[in-house]
């Protein structure tokens, strides 16, 4: 831009001139620049489609091949773009194939709003928890969580210990009233430092998990409680890394 200003004003004599031109420009580079922002976005939707489109497929939803023949489409149209008109109509286009796409991934238990990869998401209210693989629902549960003092801290944490069995030593003397005496289980993976663990509690009958259950005799000293058949599966789901997160 500078060395186009100084190439115009070294050509002309004429100062009113050179600055309408110099005016003009500036203009069509607002224009161009505007095309240039839209493009971006409209190509950064297509993008976050792209990977819907490919979990449908991935997860036989209803309609896949013609959910991917669409998008195709879509990005042919892109390419095309080069109007600003042209560009929201392919975004619009974009949206509606967005619906039809959320629509599917649905009805197969897909496209929740959850980080990529796998995910447990603990539900403290409930008492229950989800699993999920890259939006993907892979199974549930009931759980238990920390009683009243010793609630589960909410967050977004991630597994980066796991033990099978492990013995639960109380840290609070036996004068304490949270006091609890030595527990054997099959398996365990911690999430928070500070002894902040998912594992099963098979000292627990099954009534003590679910709703309410925080708040009762059965409920846990901070840690997540999941039935053992379940633990089990999920100890052997979930690499080290894996994303908890427990929220109200």
């Amino acid at each position: 831009m500078p060395s186009l200003i100084a190439a115009l004003t070294a050509s002309s004599t004429d100062t009113t001139t050179t600055v309408k031109a110099i005016k003009s420009l500036e203009a069509d580079l607002r224009g161009l620049n505007a095309l240039i922002v839209l493009d971006g976005r409209v190509g950064g939707e297509l993008r976050a489609l792209d990977a819907r489109v490919v979990l449908a497929g991935a997860h036989n939803a209803a309609n896949a091949a013609g959910l991917a023949a669409d998008y195709v489409s879509l990005t042919t149209k892109f390419r095309e773009g080069g109007t600003s008109a042209r560009l929201e109509s392919v975004a619009s286009q974009i949206r509606s194939l967005e619906s039809s796409v959320s629509a599917a991934l649905t009805a197969v238990g897909c496209g929740h709003a959850v980080p990529n990869g796998k995910v447990i998401d603990v539900d403290v209210t409930n008492q229950s928890a989800i699993f999920f693989d890259d939006g993907c629902i892979e199974g549930s549960t009931l759980v238990t969580t920390g009683r009243p003092g010793l609630r589960t801290p909410t967050g977004t944490f991630h597994i980066y210990a796991k033990y099978s069995p492990i013995t639960l030593i109380s840290p609070w003397p036996k004068s304490s009233p949270y006091y609890y005496t030595p527990e054997n289980a099959a398996y365990a993976m911690e999430f928070l430092r500070g002894g902040f663990f998912i594992h099963d509690a098979p000292w627990k009958p099954s009534s003590g998990f679910g709703p309410g259950s925080q708040n009762g005799v059965d409920a846990s000293h901070g840690c997540v409680h999941i039935p053992t058949p379940t633990m089990a599966w999920l100890y052997a789901w979930s690499p080290i890394g894996t994303t908890v997160i427990v929220h109200a």
